[in-house]
């Protein structure tokens, strides 16, 4: 008994709770449907009629006006940019000068000293005479002579001792010696100065000179035909017997075979053939006349 009671309770509050959700899902429903209606316009008018609310109904709000909006533009593209530059180098500058140094001055310098004088050229003869140089000549042999310059003058001097001039000797019996080379002497003021001159004989049958003879300059002209030989460039290529016997050949004028002999320890001979023939061409060069001279007719 007390079991179908429990029973007929549970059945009886299970039927309420039925009623009271459908009761709640009607109502629920109710308002939906409501709602609805309000939202739909009247039948028989358009979207723009105005239409005056009835009393009791609820006017719908209007959505707020919305500004109309320009066309949207395309986002704004950032300006383009160059292609890239390396960074700009600075001006090379040119390294630094050190400040500029005044010029060096040299020392001062004494006063110069004006050059000499040039040297006066003058021959030997002509210096004797002025009284620019005193001399004196020895003999030294067959072939030299010795001749000793002392200078006179203040300037300097260039003495030249040329071929042709003759020496005389100061003793009879004694060779006079001819110049067969050219020599020049530069003396200064004062001083002296002793050459070895080259020479010949100018007479054939005197005796040689030696140290101590003594001798002069001789003023008179020399015999031209003797000049000319002198100075012939060939005469002086000559060995000195060709030079000696061409000499004696004018100054002495022997015949062929009257030469004195020429050699060494007292052993001589004449011209050869072949000496004479040079003798012969020399001339001839010289613009000497052969036919006034006995050995070479």
């Amino acid at each position: 008994m007390a079991a179908s009671g429990k029973r007929g309770y549970s059945g009886c509050l299970a039927a309420i709770l039925v009623i009271v959700g459908a009761i709640c899902l009607a109502s629920v429903v109710t308002n939906l449907t409501h709602r609805a209606g309000e939202d739909r316009p009247a039948v028989g008018t358009t979207a723009g009629d105005v239409t005056t609310p009835g009393a009791g109904e609820v006017q719908p709000t209007a959505p707020p006006a919305v500004p109309a909006q320009p066309p949207a533009q395309p986002p704004a593209q950032p300006p383009s940019q160059p292609a890239w530059q390396p960074p700009a180098q600075p001006p090379t500058q040119p390294p630094a000068q050190p400040p500029a140094q005044p010029p060096v001055q040299p020392p001062a310098q004494p006063p110069a000293t004006p050059p000499p004088a040039p040297a006066l050229y003058v021959d030997l003869a002509e210096a004797e005479s002025q009284g620019l140089v005193q001399v004196t000549v020895r003999g030294n042999g067959l072939e030299h002579i010795s001749v000793s310059l002392t200078s006179q003058s203040q300037q300097a001097l260039r003495v030249a001792i040329l071929p042709g001039l003759i020496f005389e000797a100061g003793a009879s019996g004694v060779q006079n010696m001819v110049v067969i080379g050219h020599t020049v002497v530069l003396l200064s003021e004062g001083e002296t100065d002793d050459v070895n001159v080259p020479v010949a004989c100018s007479n054939m049958n005197l005796d040689m000179p030696s140290e101590e003879n003594g001798f002069t300059i001789r003023r008179e002209a020399t015999n031209p035909d003797l000049l000319k030989l002198l100075n012939l460039p060939a005469f002086e290529n000559q060995d000195f017997r060709v030079q000696q016997f061409a000499i004696w050949t004018i100054s002495d004028n022997p015949a062929r075979d009257d030469y004195v002999g020429l050699g060494y320890y007292g052993v001589g001979s004449g011209p050869d053939d072949e000496e004479m023939q040079l003798i012969r061409t020399m001339f001839e060069q010289a613009g000497i006349d052969t036919g006034q001279y006995r050995a070479l007719q």
